[in-house]
């Protein structure tokens, strides 16, 4: 978390002006801070307000932002420049789906577990969540998500006969959905967002600037790295702050799930403004 979770969108204020090859100013930290402040604040407001409805947001803007930070990815180290609008909505569905949904498939008391602890932060302690599917909704949603992949898999192979792409796309895929339905989403879903979804997000930071691109390039991590924890450590250090702050501000009892629920309630509030900005470079790298 630390290391690798929060730093990733610690970075969010130097990538828009580094990819519009503008030098990083004042002005563009007040525009940077105006959409953290307006989103953020207003979507911690409709925690206070509406736990349920905003820890349902939560998922669904996840699930978005967890397959559409994806794209970047497959048109760069995939080499699938061409990707239609069809197959851009695929990756974002099924790469989102299969942290958010699969767990809730395969775990649902777990899933149960932190959604109530991360809402009754904010109730008198006693929401209850009724998370279970049926059995036959299970595999319908099931089935529907292993019909959409193999109809990604085709789409690729005689869209684009990018043989490179399908290859990493299935591998991708197929290790996410064996990953989702087979460890419990507490371990799961923290080992892919440190691990997978903030190292991508690096790379695509480091790939905004000369040396650590070059690095990169010739198989150097390190120029890379060292960039990305230098850049990223100012604001990971206030959102740390900002987690201690929210931790005593809803006095939280002792207890991992209610631990686990003020990071939640941290990420997502940060995850709004970030997944815009996203949305803003995707725009001027031609991703859209």
């Amino acid at each position: 978390m630390v290391f690798l979770g929060l730093p990733h969108g610690a970075v969010d204020h130097l990538m828009i002006p580094k990819a519009r090859n503008e030098s990083f100013s004042v002005r563009w930290m007040m525009k940077i801070s105006a959409v953290y402040l307006l989103l953020g604040t207003s979507y911690l407001l409709l925690w206070l307000i509406q736990p349920v409805l905003a820890f349902a947001l939560f998922i669904a803007i996840t699930w978005f932002h967890w397959g559409e930070g994806e794209l970047y990815v497959v048109q760069q180290l995939f080499m699938d420049k061409s990707l239609t609008g069809v197959q851009k909505t695929l990756e974002v569905v099924l790469r989102g789906a299969a942290p958010m949904i699969l767990p809730l498939i395969a775990f649902p008391e777990y899933y149960r577990l932190i959604a109530e602890a991360t809402v009754n932060l904010f109730t008198s302690g006693n929401t209850s969540i009724a998370l279970s599917l049926p059995n036959t909704a299970k595999t319908l949603i099931l089935t529907a998500y292993i019909l959409a992949a193999l109809i990604l898999f085709v789409y690729i192979y005689r869209g684009s006969g990018n043989s490179l792409s399908l290859k990493y796309t299935v591998a991708d895929i197929s290790i996410l959905t064996l990953f989702f339905l087979t460890v419990p989403p507490i371990l799961a879903i923290g080992l892919y967002f440190c691990l997978w979804h903030s190292v991508r997000h690096a790379f695509r930071y480091s790939m905004l600037d000369n040396e650590p691109r070059e690095g990169l390039q010739q198989g150097s991590v390190m120029p890379a790295a060292r960039r990305f924890f230098i850049d990223s450590a100012p604001l990971t250090a206030v959102s740390l702050v900002l987690l201690g702050g929210l931790y005593y501000f809803l006095s939280v009892s002792s207890g991992l799930e209610n631990l686990i629920g003020v990071y939640l309630v941290l990420i997502a509030v940060l995850t709004l403004p970030h997944i815009v900005l996203m949305i803003w470079l995707d725009r001027i790298q031609g991703v859209y």
